[in-house]
């Protein structure tokens, strides 16, 4: 497991003029103060304790390696030469995927341009120019069909859009789709996704049962269980 980067993006928390408290009277007879001030960039001020045990964790780690003699740069010297193992199998996937689609798209483009040749050979004879003409425009259609397969979008699906009755139906728009797409539902993680969202998104997509594919929209369905979390999907082949 690689490491995490703890966060460096704190802000110091600001207000404009006093703070403001609210006075509440306790059942025990005593009084509490609630702060109401209005603060900002509260959410990058706050310094949590899971910060603060990663800190410590790692600290700790290195003061009970150096207690015991342990070289530290030949062990930081390790951990680098691990990451640098997970990046160049990361990039050797990657590599990989993407010199298959290129395989198949070209091997695609051969079979539209014999299947043009063929036919121009066959009818030029007949009527140059009009044969011609109509071929080419078949290819140009051909050829946009299957430079389409290869769009890809990533779109959320909204824990709130979900219908509150089996099967449930959630109407999510999908810009540039049309109904006469073909859609292909694969999963929208890759290298930099957390493992929670691995495990979410994988079992949150897991439950469409089917989709009805609009002008504009992508309707999904579920027919076990109502998903309560927002997550997202990749979807392939939508038009643009």
């Amino acid at each position: 497991m690689s490491f995490q980067l703890l966060p460096t993006d704190y802000k110091d928390i600001s207000f404009t003029g006093n703070r403001k408290y609210n006075k509440i009277q306790n059942d025990d007879g005593t009084i509490s103060f609630q702060d109401v001030t209005v603060y900002q960039n509260r959410d990058k001020a706050f310094f949590g304790a899971d910060t603060a045990n990663k800190m410590n964790e790692a600290l700790n780690t290195i003061m009970t390696a150096l207690e015991h003699g342990t070289d530290l740069y030949g062990e930081f010297q390790n951990f680098f030469e691990k990451q640098k193992g997970e990046f160049r199998k990361g990039a050797d996937a990657n590599l990989d995927e993407l010199k298959v689609i290129m395989e198949t798209y070209q091997n695609k483009q051969k079979l539209i341009f014999e299947t043009w040749f063929d036919l121009v050979k066959k009818n030029l004879s007949e009527s140059p120019v009009g044969h011609l003409q109509n071929e080419m425009e078949e290819v140009k259609t051909d050829n946009e069909r299957l430079m389409k397969t290869f769009n890809e979008v990533i779109v959320t699906i909204p824990a709130s859009g979900w219908t509150n009755t089996a099967p449930y139906s959630n109407k999510v728009t999908v810009a540039g789709v049309t109904n006469e797409d073909d859609i292909v539902l694969g999963k929208a993680t890759d290298k930099n996704s957390t493992a929670e969202q691995v495990e979410l998104w994988g079992e949150l997509s897991s439950l469409i049962s089917s989709a009805v594919v609009g002008t504009g929209y992508i309707t999904f369905y579920s027919a076990t269980e109502r998903p309560t979390q927002d997550f997202k999907v990749k979807l392939k082949g939508v038009s643009k």
